[in-house]
This record gives structure tokens, C-alpha cells and sequence, in this order.
């Protein structure tokens, strides 16, 4: 994948380089675009009709899954974490975790074949802790959006220690 940087910002990012998450639970097909100065992060994900978490939810009329439409958004904000965070420590160390989830909303709903934009933007950093605010549109139109907090957690793979 090739990455560009324009103005402020850097654009086609692989996800892989950002997060932990592999198939079939990566979310994200690509990060289009990325500013750390402002942090705040778009991405994208087609929703192809053979998707796993399509399979068997209304099978006579499917349609992406609530729980997996908000994982899309926070796979969004923890890409932009291992962004800002890929500087100060092994990213590999660290998982993000789901701390909190407020105010979610549920607008429209996503279909197979849909393009997702994703955009997620930090609100607060408070010691260990970001806030973040995301939203998922289809066709300029929004899905669902929530507010929500993330913690890097040490991996127990790597045999990090809780600070």
C-alpha cells in the first residue's frame, strides 16, 4: 500500500501497521488519512456480501451488525493511538482496550457493499486514558456514532508489565 503525505496530513495507510487486529477480525481495509498535530483519523472498509459477520444475521435481509459497525470505529481511534503512540514505546506491547462507551447512536443502517468512512477524533488524554469521538457514514450519511475512551493495556504475549 502506498503511503503519501499531503499538507498535514499522510494518506493509504495499511491498518496492519497501526493495530494488532488480523482477519477476520481486522475492520479497516485502509487508514485515508491521518494527522497526528490534530489527531484525528479517516478511514474506510467495503462491507463485501461474504463478510463472517453478515453471515447468519438476517439471512433474508442482511445487514452489518451494530456491535461490529462501533468495533469499526474504535479499530479507527486505536489506529490513530498506535500512531501517536508509535514513537514512545513498541506499539507490539500494547493492545488497546475499550474502557468506555457513551452516547452511542445508531442512525442508518450499513448494507453488504456499502463503503464505510470512519472518522475518529481525540477529545482528552488524561494519564493513560483517551477520549474519543467517532462516527461511521455511508453515502455522506451517518450510521452510527459514539463517544468512547482506550487504555493500552500491556500484552500478555510479549510479557509486558502493567505499569
Amino acid at each position: 500500500m502506498l503511503e503519501t503525505t499531503t499538507g498535514k496530513g499522510t494518506q493509504n495507510i495499511d491498518p496492519k501497521t497501526l493495530i494488532p487486529h488480523r482477519a477476520p477480525m481486522l475492520l479497516i481495509d485502509v487508514i485515508s488519512f491521518l494527522d497526528k498535530e490534530a489527531q484525528v483519523i479517516e478511514a474506510r472498509k467495503t462491507v463485501r456480501e461474504d463478510e463472517h459477520f453478515i453471515q447468519g444475521h438476517y439471512p433474508e435481509f442482511q445487514l452489518v451488525p451494530g456491535v461490529i459497525t462501533t468495533e469499526m470505529i474504535f479499530q479507527t481511534g486505536a489506529a490513530l493511538i498506535g500512531a501517536l503512540m508509535g514513537s514512545e514505546m513498541d506499539v507490539g506491547d500494547y493492545v488497546p482496550v475499550i474502557s468506555r462507551a457513551n452516547n452511542l447512536k445508531f442512525k442508518n443502517m450499513i448494507l453488504p457493499n456499502d463503503e464505510v468512512h470512519l472518522s475518529v477524533a481525540i477529545t482528552e488524554k488524561v494519564g493513560p486514558a483517551y477520549y474519543l469521538k467517532g462516527k461511521a457514514t455511508v453515502g455522506g450519511k451517518v450510521a452510527a456514532s459514539v463517544e468512547f475512551a482506550c487504555v493500552m493495556a500491556p500484552n500478555p504475549s510479549t510479557g509486558t508489565k502493567q505499569n
